[in-house]
């Protein structure tokens, strides 16, 4: 079980996010859900298993080259990643994402296998997509159609693109 955050800590935290400093030492071991960690600098972070629903990493640095951020099995609820930058190795498998911003966020290196993603927004975000790093991950369709907007690009769902092939073996 985690701490709470309290009064003195969460003035020591956010003394450091103003002076740009790692806040990652201040964090560990407490329970971050609902708190405002919006320009944060956070290089090490460990919240496997955990529920960090309401919080705010927009505009933060979370991660490092040398540091794997780790984060599966985790509930993300109504959480801004608000042009934030997820940078080195980050695991997010397994991990649940409901209603979060990822609206100019930079995450090329996230793994995401079996996560959910749903009613997430994403424009302008970078991230890979494929096997390698999300198999098995589930989006809304809503995903697929903001993704393929304007880009002349058809997304079929894996029955509708097996209903197409049927149809072109018979006809």
């Amino acid at each position: 079980m985690r701490k709470q955050i309290d009064a003195n800590l969460r003035i020591k935290i956010q003394a450091r996010i103003k002076n740009r400093l790692d806040i990652s030492d201040l964090i560990e071991g407490y329970d971050i859900s609902g708190e405002n960690l919006s320009r944060a600098i956070i290089t090490k972070l460990n919240v496997c298993d955990m529920n960090i629903s309401n919080t705010d990493f927009s505009d933060s640095i979370i991660g490092s080259k040398d540091n794997n951020i780790m984060m599966n099995r985790t509930r993300f609820k109504h959480c801004s990643f608000l042009r934030a930058q997820i940078i080195g190795i980050a695991y997010m498998r397994h991990a649940l994402f409901l209603n979060c911003n990822f609206k100019e966020t930079f995450m090329p290196y996230i793994d995401y296998k079996f996560s959910q993603w749903q009613n997430c927004v994403f424009c302008d975000a970078v991230f890979a997509i494929g096997t390698g790093k999300g198999l098995g991950a589930i989006f809304d369709n809503k995903f697929f159609g903001d993704l393929s907007e304007n880009w002349g690009v058809v997304v079929l769902r894996k029955t509708e693109y097996e209903k197409l092939l049927r149809g072109k073996e018979n006809g």
